[in-house]
């Protein structure tokens, strides 16, 4: 029989069933969140999951200026969390992120290309990837690197296979095509209003996109970062999320989808980490 303590301290650290959970999450992971890990949580703790998948930068920047309050923060970049756990002005709005996992970045393909035959080549070996990108007309799709931490890891990987290869003329076409939304990416590509878009691995394998693989040089890639909001709505069940993404059921279902997941690594307040993630 549990005691009038432990069933406080129960209450306290286990969803509500029919409670709701507010998830903000990198656009990259839109397809495994809303097709798998989503619908796996509200199964989970009989709750109902809410996600919204943008660009991480502008993401903060939603949470940071109050147009979104959401309980569960999901970035690709973690220099985005010291954003809200030291803001320049105010008071902190989470106390601690974990670390806990990576995507590197590929060239996906659209299977509509009018250029399918020089992408077949450069997938064979006989081409280089830079000589494909600087193919005449052909369409290349990147996100804005203003507001998503990939559109500025794109830039950065090209300029340094640029740099490596002694081709300024690789990072000027790269440059010159212009960016779309996260949300838009995927799809235009798949459509076959793009020839080739530089995605995650996840978003590439959730979605069966072929892709190519950049250099290990020129490849940063995006590494994700979860916090629970100090002014969550829905603690338990923000708690509940976090850990269900760091070491329950919807890890594997991330690692699947393509990520490479690792024990979390906290920043910020190491108490309170814990008591969301447990040990």
């Amino acid at each position: 029989m549990l005691t009038p303590l432990l069933s406080l301290l129960l209450a306290a650290t286990s969803p509500i069933a029919g409670s709701s959970v507010n998830v903000a999450y990198a656009g990259s992971l839109v397809t495994p969140m809303e097709r798998t890990i989503g619908p796996q949580f509200m199964q989970f703790c009989s709750c109902t999951y809410n996600g919204e998948g943008r660009g991480s930068a502008a993401l903060v920047h939603l949470i940071a200026s109050g147009l979104r309050h959401p309980d569960v923060f999901i970035s690709a970049d973690p220099a985005l969390m010291e954003q809200l756990l030291h803001p320049r002005s105010g008071r902190p709005l989470i106390s601690w992120y974990a670390i806990f996992a990576r995507s590197p970045i590929v060239l996906g393909y659209s299977q509509k290309s009018a250029f399918g035959s020089t992408i077949a080549r450069t997938a064979a070996g006989r081409m280089s990837i830079a000589s494909l990108l600087e193919t005449p007309h052909l369409r290349i799709g990147r996100t804005d690197p203003s507001i998503d931490p990939k559109g500025a890891r794109t830039l950065e990987d090209i300029a340094q296979l640029s740099r490596s290869s002694g081709d300024p003329a690789l990072l000027k076409a790269v440059q010159d095509s212009g960016p779309f939304p996260e949300e838009d990416l995927l799809v235009r590509l798949e459509s076959g209003d793009l020839d080739v878009a530089f995605l995650y691995a996840v978003e590439a394998r959730s979605r069966t996109v072929p892709s190519l693989e950049l250099p290990s040089y020129a490849n940063g890639g995006a590494v994700y970062a979860v916090t629970v909001l100090n002014e969550a709505t829905n603690k338990p069940g923000a708690d509940a999320f976090a850990r269900f993404i760091t070491s329950g059921a919807g890890k594997g279902k991330l690692a699947e989808a393509g990520l490479d997941s690792y024990r979390p690594s906290i920043r910020g307040n190491a108490r309170e980490a814990l008591r969301a993630l447990g040990p």
